[in-house]
């Protein structure tokens, strides 16, 4: 009997160092880890999918892999830091006369043509990157403001301006934290917003319809977008 209780008062004493051996990162550390790894990881694939692979590569249970692509996925439309961290990296690149920032240097076609013949006026550019198509309104005249998540984004930007010969105004914001103002501009610029993991429905997390509707409320009378 003597021998059983001594067995046993060794399991208990030995249980809580082996359950904190195998506790799982919380949400707060699955989150942090996904950024330190982001930090160096390859701009040329999906960095949520090319960690995940890597949890596998390092043994992480298939539970464990689902768990924390729910954790990384959830933060990732609730915080910036991830978005902003790759943007950042993917935007510091040199820029040359042949290159803003890495990126081609031609605005968007279909804006091109949309603004062929219409009187410039103030414009806004949301996620504007590198620039391209707020450097290309500047210089038929337009009035021109832009904002992105990316500070590199927005140096590259202004570079590629300078190196134009015209002048923009920047700000560093995100879809949720700009002030789009009331009836403030004749154009709106939403070039590929929706690949940058933003998507435009960010704005007001509401149907298509209604984000039309709000672009609209955002737009002078007679303002595209």
């Amino acid at each position: 009997m003597r021998r059983w209780r001594w067995i046993l008062i060794v399991v208990i004493a030995l249980a809580p160092l082996a359950c904190g051996r195998g506790a799982p990162p919380d949400r707060e550390e699955v989150w942090r880890g996904f950024l330190t790894w982001l930090e160096t990881a390859p701009l040329d694939t999906d960095p949520v999918r090319a960690y995940l692979a890597q949890l596998r590569r390092d043994g992480a249970s298939p539970a464990e892999v689902e768990r924390q692509s729910a954790v990384i996925t959830d933060f990732m439309s609730e915080r910036p830091e991830a978005v902003e961290l790759f943007f950042d990296r993917v935007y510091a690149e040199p820029v040359s006369a042949d290159s803003l920032g890495g990126f081609s240097t031609e605005p968007s076609a279909f804006l091109a043509e949309a603004v062929h013949d219409v009187s410039p006026g103030t414009a806004l550019d949301v996620g504007m990157g590198q620039g391209r198509n707020a450097v290309f309104l500047a210089q038929q005249g337009w009035d021109v403001t832009g904002f992105d998540i990316s500070s590199e984004a927005l140096r590259a930007a202004r570079a590629n301006a300078e190196h134009a010969g015209v002048t923009l105004r920047t700000v560093k914001a995100s879809y949720e934290t700009f002030v789009f103002g009331d009836g403030q501009w004749d154009l709106i610029v939403l070039a590929f917003a929706e690949s940058r993991h933003f998507a435009v429905l960010a704005i007001t997390d509401e149907s298509p319809e209604q984000v039309r509707h709000f672009l609209i409320q955002n737009a002078q009378p007679m303002g595209s977008f």
